[in-house]
């Protein structure tokens, strides 16, 4: 699969990759964890859980960013 380049930041998101949410707030341009956390429960991104972990797929964020909220 192709890896995009966010238009906003510069930065080339892999589809296929899983970012922790430090960097997914670093491609986003998200200052607050805060912020990312009422992102989700409001639903504009999703992110996934593997125990007590929690990252979000590089789909999951182009899909954000796709919808026109960043």
């Amino acid at each position: 699969m192709e890896v995009k380049e966010s238009r906003y930041i510069g930065v080339k998101i892999d589809p296929d990759a899983i970012y922790t949410t430090r960097e997914t707030m670093n491609i986003l341009n998200i200052k607050s964890q805060t912020t990312i956390i009422e992102k989700v429960k409001n639903g504009e991104l999703r992110r996934s859980k593997l125990g007590q972990k929690v990252y979000y797929k590089g789909k999951d964020i182009l899909d954000y960013i796709q919808m026109g909220i960043v």
